[in-house]
């Protein structure tokens, strides 16, 4: 009898839920990028009427009350890249959120030297005081969300240990566990190692920003080195206002201080970094003096010659007036070989060399 009212209570009750599980991924996200945090995704589920049955008809486990309390009917996963977030995660968690249980089991600390398994940090939340007093949220004051935080690496493990079935150490064949160990090791390596890059990558940063504004332009020309020049490029900004007022548009807002977390993808810094290195450009001097020059014509013709909108991003303007300034060394091919869409490169090309001719 329990079992059927409870399954009849949940089938309700669970639109509440599937709601909830909405707002609160919708929620994370808002307050994760209001925080500064990247990540890679988040996620949610909702506890079907099949799998809420079969969790309370398990012969090892008793529910008095399975609606309360089962403590993982609405759940939300947040996957981010570094390991030091899980924890900026957390105390987002803990400000925004009424913290009802903190779940460390799954934290590398709780396992024994010789043991394996998935690490994730996992709080049972409610909706904070504050927000439950809107009226958009009101109704939910009273309902559980499961929130499970960890990296990428973390979340690989998880999703292939329970491909392969082996949830737990013990359903593991022993001839099987030292490997899995090992394994398991290089997963927790790796998480260590990508804060050790990301870290030596912004002092790599900092010091390619301190070298160009210390005016040392002898520098060798990297995506760092490139992203830096473009912070302190000091036509950059005239020759942004003059293609919007040709109505280029942009990717990004112009001079953003704080950037989309895509930003740096639609750049191109790497390949940009790979032509100037073929073309000659070995330096920031030497790109500052493929630069001097006027592109404002070539920018114009373009946008004019274009069938449809452009949309460009800082970093692009940049591969375009490089590719106007190093014409003789460029082809259809060398944008092709980068990327570029037939048409397009096609154009460019036509664009810059007749352009270069004018001049």
């Amino acid at each position: 009898m329990i079992e059927k009212s409870a399954v009849r209570s949940y089938r309700l009750i669970r639109p509440d839920y599937v709601n909830l599980t909405d707002k609160v991924k919708v929620l994370l996200s808002e307050l994760l990028r209001i925080n500064g945090i990247k990540f890679h995704l988040i996620d949610g589920r909702t506890k079907t009427i099949e799998s809420f049955q079969e969790k309370i008809r398990k012969p090892n486990k008793f529910y008095e009350n399975p609606l309360k309390q089962l403590t993982d009917l609405s759940g939300v996963r947040v996957i981010v890249y570094y390991h030091d977030d899980v924890e900026k995660v957390a105390n987002v968690l803990v400000k925004e959120f009424q913290v009802v249980e903190k779940e460390v089991s799954h934290q590398a600390s709780e396992y024994n030297p010789e043991q394996f398994g998935y690490i994730s940090l996992h709080y049972i939340v409610k909706i904070g005081l504050d927000r439950a007093e809107l009226s958009e949220w009101k109704m939910y004051e009273s309902l559980l969300v499961e929130v499970q935080i960890r990296t990428v690496l973390q979340h690989s493990w998880t999703s292939i240990s329970h491909a392969l079935q082996y949830k737990n150490e013990v359903d593991v064949p022993k001839s099987l566990r030292r490997k899995l160990n090992r394994l398991a090791g290089l997963f927790e390596l790796a998480d260590e190692q990508f804060i050790d890059i990301r870290h030596e990558s912004e002092d790599a940063r900092q010091e390619a920003s301190a070298q160009i504004l210390a005016g040392n332009n002898h520098i060798p020309i990297d995506p760092i080195s490139l992203r830096e020049f473009i912070n302190s490029w000091g036509a950059l900004e005239g020759i942004v206002d003059f293609m919007l007022s040709v109505e280029f548009s942009f990717e990004d807002p112009p001079h953003a201080p704080h950037r989309d977390e895509h930003y740096e993808e639609q750049d191109y810094l790497g390949f940009i970094s790979e032509h100037c290195h073929r073309v000659g450009l070995l330096t920031i001097e030497d790109l500052e003096k493929a630069l001097s020059f006027n592109p404002k014509n070539y920018l114009k013709n373009l946008f004019e010659n274009n069938n449809s909108d452009w949309y460009v991003s800082e970093g692009f303007v940049l591969y375009l007036i490089i590719i106007r300034a190093k014409i003789t060394d460029f082809c259809v091919d060398d944008l092709l070989s980068s990327g570029w869409g037939g048409s397009t490169a096609k154009k460019v090309i036509e664009i810059a060399k007749s352009d270069a001719k004018i001049s």
